[in-house]
């Protein structure tokens, strides 16, 4: 066998070897897209049940939010019942409703770099921040703005959103 021979065999050996080295770096990327998205779903879960946990753990937060009518289902806000706040459930109300925005800013941020799918951002995300609007603006929480910008970059019908509070 001639230096020539031994070379081309070589050679394509080494190709071969850089191949499967790419299917093998194109299935891990393909594993590690889905471990992001799925720590990514998990992580909103934890996000959804520590909202919960400060409602039912806050009296101040959940008899305010009793007062406004929160639970009522029929997405009314009546205004002067503002009136009848303590100012400790106002101040837990504002708190909650910034963390809620803090919460939906990260979903548009996941949304953005791809780790939160299409059907969910634009379903259920957009549709909550829309309900979420008239309290942020009745508590006057500053990032009502930025909402209020996300839903006009997406071209959202504020008329077509669900109550889902």
């Amino acid at each position: 066998m001639n230096f020539s021979t031994l070379n081309n065999w070589l050679t394509l050996a080494a190709n071969i070897g850089v191949l499967l080295g790419i299917v093998f770096l194109a299935f891990e990327i393909d594993q590690n897209t889905t471990v992001i998205e799925s720590t990514a779903y998990q992580d909103r879960t934890q996000d959804l049940r520590e909202s919960f946990t400060m409602v039912t753990e806050s009296a101040h937060l959940s008899t305010g939010l009793a007062k406004l009518g929160w639970f009522r289902n029929d997405c009314e806000i009546d205004k002067s019942v503002m009136e009848r706040l303590e100012p400790f459930e106002y101040v837990a109300i504002q708190a909650y409703l910034r963390a809620t925005w803090f919460r939906f800013d990260n979903l548009h941020y996941q949304y953005s770099t791809g780790t939160l799918d299409v059907r969910s951002f634009e379903e259920g995300t957009l549709n909550a921040i829309a309900n979420y609007m008239p309290w942020w603006d009745l508590f006057e929480v500053p990032q009502a703005r930025e909402a209020k910008r996300i839903l006009e970059e997406f071209d959202f019908n504020m008329d077509s959103t669900m109550c889902l509070l």
